[in-house]
């Protein structure tokens, strides 16, 4: 099920690091267990050992991390069978534009994880893409057991 993790306030070295590289502070609350805004690496803004940002050895009701179209779809896709595991869980997502990356460069499918949108990504950039405006990485965390 999707729950709203307590996160700790940020030591002034985190908040460097936000400020420098993005994310982690600024994020919105979407729905319970969801934020967007969150940052390239919201694992971090959980700190602790309470949460563990993916899973190899065992399966989840959803991919760990990945690229959507959208929040909306992401939601359609695995919200309800993420609600209907007994884990808990939160979910970080960050939106990457086209119009915003370097012609050299920048954003590419292959470091994200699975893509699970509707389109046939064409290039290695998403600023070579002729039809992708913008997608969502994603990153779900697990409350330890």
């Amino acid at each position: 099920m999707l729950v709203d993790p307590r996160f700790p306030p940020l030591d002034p070295v985190m908040k460097l690091i936000f400020a420098t590289v993005g994310g982690g502070g600024g994020f919105v609350r979407v729905a319970r267990g969801i934020y967007n805004g969150a940052g390239f690496n919201f694992h971090n803004r959980l700190r602790g050992e309470e949460w563990e940002d993916f899973w190899d050895d065992e399966p989840g009701p959803c991919p760990s991390y990945g690229v959507a179209d959208s929040i909306e779809q992401w939601r359609s896709l695995f919200e309800a069978k993420v609600e209907a595991d007994p884990h808990e869980y939160c979910v970080g997502f960050t939106e990457v534009r086209r119009g915003e990356q370097p012609r050299d460069g920048g954003w590419r499918w292959h470091k994200w994880g699975e893509y699970v949108g509707v389109h046939e990504p064409q290039c290695e950039y998403l600023h070579d893409e002729p039809e992708i405006e913008s997608v969502v990485t994603f990153a779900v965390c697990r409350r330890k057991s």
